[in-house]
């Protein structure tokens, strides 16, 4: 005799033990009181669970690529574990294993086997029938089939015996004690309330009423309940009054006490603590007081992680010990184990892997095995890498970036905020929001500059690469061309609101210009003195107003734009801080924009009303005349500035609402993206690709055509109105990996 077996027989018990009294109730009571309802739940519900063979070296390293076994020997007698009863399938031989488990703390199983010692059915044991357990001196099993006094018994060898055993804790080496006993006392009181109300049900001979007649006799009392039937019975009298004649006669109703008819409450509390006692969530009991579609959700989700975990551990356990590597498995290299169903871990897995593919630490062939696809091996075995992500050797040098002025002692060139300067930026724009373009919008050119020379631009470029950090190769060129079509698709998609905005403020003002024309007319004042005193702050104050949902707007979807960029899931609201910054912004740049519009219209109308009139034009002419130019003047802003001032501020919006977002989300480097066409201004094409700390501003390089800006982003509103006026340039982060 081996150590092993010594120390076995040693605290072995000597004597054997027979099954509590409370175990037939208890597995009688299972089909009779709803009680137990949450015992029968988790034992359906662990019983419909699959059960899979594994290589027990590949689950142990990593459970989750581990493959299935798809042929074993075992699966024929899980599904069919007793030939001999055809009822018998696997599903309920499981589901007696999980009731008995969890009622009374144990279960069993006989194995049943051929000639030749190989098991061929497994055979369920009531836990009331086992009146033995193997002992130190006799180890086998006695069983008595359908009870002591049904049946005969039979003896069963130590290893022909599966013992689920939930262990007794004040005796490990005895039988099972169940999670049930503990609510014996709620189980008895629901009985004992349900037959209690099905009493008042039958005629326990209590009478629902009681007449008093002291002074009558026999007959008249018979009398009296004669009378009282005939004048009270049946539904035509109902809820009439009685008289009753005699001295001293008086009626008195026999009624339940509050205490003997408060078996609602009551059984909801019993009905709960059981509940409660198995863990189960009330919405899986079909109790939908107080619940709603997350919490129904939820229910499902707790039930499997916390309720059903443990009892499917348990069967898996003792099935690989007691029949797997017993009969089945000698060497211990193969495990049962069931499927997953706690939905949190798919989701988790989901997560994970798509995180991993979009980073570009996950190949498509990685990502699609993890989400049970199978692999593309003509295209799979590539890294998807995002718009803004630059890829940075382990053992690269950190890339030094040339320090840059400081932008707080930026000195820019004059005019910075002025949008409006005509007569000063004829030369570097194509369409200034005063003059009406010489082609549409669409086909204009974005700067109108003459081209610098090739010499003079090869020059300025060479200077720039020795200056900042370039990012030149093909694979940027495509990336910032991709970014690109991204920024311009979304821009265009929010040109519309500034129109919009421009067009409602432009036919307001019109209406506040007719109506001050006329009262200064007819009273002799200077139209001049009027249409100066007509904007005013307020009307900057207005203009601001009408623009500031579509700033928002633009602001949102740069926010939402840069957060593809970094690689963040876009959220549905704003934070408050990147709200609170956006609405700084408006205040910094939206009145000054007010202003600077205002100041172009006031302009433009002095001198289209004064070229309007002509010396002695009489009062009704001088009105029609200035009338007619203000609505044309504001017709053709409705139709071109509008547009002009929506394209660039579509733009300038993004790119501050992507600003935003980067420095929120710690990014520490800003790439400057330009188009590569012949409508990009050549001081633009120059900046595609520079790289500059997220803190710092570019410094768009002055030529003999522009005298150059610093700004934080594409369409900067504090640069001169050459360096932003249908300016399409985008800012992009960069993310190192």
């Amino acid at each position: 005799m081996n150590i092993a077996e010594r120390i076995r027989n040693v605290i072995r018990k000597t004597w054997s033990t027979a099954p509590s009294l409370a175990t037939s109730q208890l597995l009688e009571l299972y089909h009779t009181n709803p009680r137990l309802d949450g015992a029968r739940i988790i034992a359906e519900k662990c019983a419909s669970t699959e059960l899979y063979v594994y290589d027990r070296a590949d689950y142990r390293k990593n459970k989750n690529k581990a493959e299935i076994i798809d042929s074993h020997e075992i699966y024929n007698l899980l599904e069919n574990p007793c030939p001999t009863f055809r009822e018998l399938t696997g599903w309920h031989i499981r589901n007696f294993v999980f009731a008995c488990y969890e009622l009374v703390g144990e279960a069993f199983l006989l194995k049943i086997r051929s000639p030749n010692k190989k098991v061929i059915a497994l055979t369920p044991i009531a836990p009331s029938w086992v009146v033995k357990t193997p002992t130190a001196t006799d180890n086998y099993w006695q069983i008595y089939p359908f009870g002591t006094t049904g049946g005969s018994a039979i003896v069963v060898p130590n290893e022909d015996v599966i013992w689920f055993k939930n262990i007794n804790l004040n005796d490990p080496y005895g039988r099972g004690r169940g999670t049930s006993e503990t609510i014996g006392d709620e189980i008895q009181s629901d009985e004992y309330a349900s037959k209690y109300a099905k009493n008042l049900f039958f005629n326990d001979a209590t009478p629902s009423a009681i007449i008093y007649a002291p002074k009558g006799t026999k007959e008249t009392a018979d009398q009296i309940k004669q009378s009282w039937l005939q004048k009270m019975a049946g539904y035509h009298h109902a809820k009439e009054p009685m008289v009753l004649t005699g001295e001293d006669s008086k009626f008195e109703k026999i009624a339940q006490t509050p205490q003997e008819m408060d078996f609602v409450n009551s059984r909801k509390f019993l009905r709960d603590s059981a509940n409660q006692q198995f863990h189960i969530p009330p919405e899986i009991m079909g109790i939908l007081d107080n619940s709603n579609r997350s919490t129904i959700d939820s229910a499902f989700y707790l039930l499997n992680k916390n309720v059903l975990a443990d009892p499917l551990r348990m069967f898996e356990r003792t099935m690989n010990t007691q029949l797997l590597w017993e009969d089945f498995d000698k060497e211990r290299t193969l495990i049962l184990h069931h499927e997953n169903t706690v939905e949190e871990d798919m989701d988790l897995k989901l997560r994970i892997a798509d995180e991993g593919l979009s980073r570009g630490t996950l190949t498509r062939n990685e990502w699609r095995i993890a989400m049970g696809y199978q692999p593309d091996k003509k295209n799979g075995d590539v890294y998807l890498m995002g718009f803004s992500t630059v890829e940075q050797p382990q053992n690269h040098d950190p890339v030094e970036l040339p320090e840059t002025r400081p932008t707080q002692e930026v000195d820019l060139p004059e005019g910075e905020n002025d949008n409006t300067n005509n007569e000063n930026q004829n030369n570097n724009t194509s369409d200034t929001e005063g003059n009406k373009p010489s082609e549409t919008p669409e086909n204009a050119q974005n700067d109108g500059e003459k081209e610098l020379s090739e010499e003079e631009f090869k020059s300025i470029k060479s200077a720039y690469e020795k200056k900042y950090r370039f990012l030149k190769s093909d694979a940027d060129k495509e990336r910032r061309k991709a970014i690109w079509k991204t920024f311009d698709a979304r821009a265009r998609s929010i040109e519309d609101p500034f129109k919009k905005s421009m067009v409602k403020a432009f036919t307001k003002q019109n209406e506040l210009v007719n109506k001050a024309i006329k009262e200064a007319v007819e009273n002799n004042k200077d139209i001049g003195t009027a249409i100066e005193r007509l904007y005013n702050k307020e009307m900057d104050e207005a203009l601001k107003h009408t623009l500031a949902a579509a700033f928002i707007n633009g602001l949102s979807v740069g926010a939402e734009h840069g957060q593809s960029l970094v690689g963040r899931k876009s959220v549905k609201e704003i934070s408050e801080e990147t709200r609170r910054l956006f609405n700084l912004w408006i205040d910094n740049y939206g009145l000054e924009l007010a202003k600077d519009i205002n100041d172009t219209t006031k302009k433009k109308l002095r001198k289209v009303l004064s070229e309007s009139v002509s010396d002695g034009d009489d009062l009704r002419t001088r009105v029609k005349k200035l009338i007619e130019a203000s609505d044309g003047m504001f017709d053709e802003d409705k139709k071109w500035r509008a547009e002009l001032i929506a394209r660039t501020e579509s733009c300038t919006t993004m790119n501050a609402g992507s600003t935003v977002l980067y420095q929120s989300e710690g990014i520490e480097q800003k790439e400057w993206i330009s188009v590569q066409d012949d409508r990009t201004r050549d001081a633009h094409l120059i900046m595609d690709g520079v790289v500059v700390p997220i803190t710092d501003k570019f410094e768009v390089p002055a030529t003999s055509q522009s005298d150059g800006a610093w700004m934080e982003y594409p369409g900067d509103p504090s640069a001169p109105a050459g360096e932003v006026c249908n300016c399409r340039c985008t800012v992009s982060p960069i993310v190192n990996v």
